[in-house]
């Protein structure tokens, strides 16, 4: 076996390596990282491409969390990335802000992988961060149901749902539950 071919055995034994350390199947990981089954199964063959490298290779890594670099540097006869942090995954029950924030994230990852100016990734995550920050504001400005709203609704004594004000702001907050929960 010829040296090339022996780096891309060692990059697709990282690669699968990697993707049973996350606990994660094949098909699993090609879904995360929007290639076939089949693009993981020959990334992890480590078989040497006849051309030029595979476009998916750079998206199975992004969806193993490597850094843009780790496939250059196994390729380059440098050590497989060590896991540096757990991976955590986003949970579906992460409010609509926070998901917001992690495609951000992403979106940002990305065009850092795809070679975009480092001024405008800095700009970029600051606009961000000043976006996440006034929509914080925001929410912690919007008034809050207390239990006593709750109550007076449910316990008004003529039955017709509490004051006008209470009755109003638990319609709100169930036609804003059922928007966010549909």
């Amino acid at each position: 076996m010829n040296e090339s071919n022996e780096r891309w055995q060692r990059l697709g034994t990282a690669l699968r390596q990697e993707r049973e350390r996350q606990g994660l199947s094949q098909q699993q990981l090609a879904d995360r990282a929007n290639v076939s089954v089949g693009s993981v199964k020959n990334a992890e063959k480590g078989v040497a491409p006849k051309g030029r490298r595979p476009y998916t290779l750079t998206n199975i890594a992004d969806a193993l969390k490597w850094a843009p670099s780790c496939i250059d540097d196994i390729l380059s006869g440098g050590p497989a990335p060590a896991p540096a942090t757990p991976v955590v995954e986003v949970q579906p029950s992460l409010d609509r802000v926070s998901q917001a924030m992690y495609g951000a994230l992403k979106f940002q990852m990305a065009c850092q992988q795809h070679g975009a100016p480092p001024q405008a990734i800095a700009d970029f995550e600051a606009a961000t961060q000043r976006l996440f920050a006034a929509t914080i504001r925001a929410q912690s400005e919007r008034p809050r149901l207390t239990q006593e709203h709750f109550e007076a609704v449910a316990h008004s004594p003529k039955g017709d749902g509490g004051p006008e004000s209470d009755r109003r702001a638990v319609e709100e907050a169930i036609r804003q539950f059922d928007d966010e929960n549909l």
